[in-house]
């Protein structure tokens, strides 16, 4: 409710402001205009901080400065956002896996290299636990490949995955719940080989029984569809 009312005042001013600006014309309109978006945007962002509800990048942004700390060398492989999540692709909790390689090719794997866990809730950092036992490391979600450059936020990531189930399962997709989204390199057989490719997995329950669809994180490239 904080996030709706958030949006609809923000949205007010901004609508106002542009109308304002609008009203001089010419290249110096223009300028203001932009500058007037660029501010909204920014205070909306912070509104739903405070409202506690993050979408991925905000969420790693937020985790990063503690795998900073714990060791400069980590890198995400996995973050996952649950509780209220929403068409924007924000969430109420978070968590952010990173990793740290041994290895000299730096290829991730289960059983090598050390992992930090960032849990947030509600906009807010709740703990950060390392792995770095092999007894704690084999609990931790498997770190096949890092999440690479340009992966894309959740919000777009909900929208392309949300259109790929509906194309599946048409209007249930609709009333379905215990919607879930992660990000996380996944194995694709082909041929014989397994491959690994960065992948946006959108999870939920249509008429009872599990479904999902996994997109490219990268590509946005439907991968596959449940």
């Amino acid at each position: 409710m904080m996030r709706t009312v958030s949006r609809v005042i923000l949205l007010g001013l901004a609508a106002a402001s542009i109308l304002l600006a609008g009203c001089g014309g010419g290249e110096k309109s223009d300028r203001v205009e932009k500058k007037i978006r660029r501010d909204v945007a920014e205070k909306m962002k912070k509104a739903e901080q405070q409202a506690g509800e993050l979408d991925a990048y905000t969420a790693h942004e937020l985790a990063r400065p503690e795998a900073n700390k714990w060791d400069r060398a980590a890198r995400l492989y996995k973050i996952d956002g649950s509780k209220n999540l929403q068409p924007d692709g924000t969430a109420m909790m978070w968590t952010a896996y990173y990793a740290v390689r041994e290895d000299p090719e730096n290829t991730p794997s289960r059983d090598a290299g050390k992992k930090l866990v960032v849990l947030m809730m509600q906009g807010k950092l709740i703990k950060a636990e390392s792995k770095e036992t092999r007894e704690d490391i084999a609990y931790t979600p498997d770190c096949y490949l890092y999440l690479p450059e340009g992966w894309m936020n959740s919000d777009q990531a909900y929208g392309k995955c949300f259109a790929a189930l509906k194309e599946k399962h048409g209007e249930k997709t609709d009333t379905a719940g215990k919607f879930r989204i992660d990000c996380v390199a996944r194995q694709y057989r082909q041929g014989r080989e397994w491959i690994r490719k960065p992948v946006w997995e959108l999870s939920c329950s249509i008429g009872g029984s599990p479904a999902y669809a996994q997109i490219h994180a990268v590509t946005g490239e439907v991968l596959e569809v449940k």
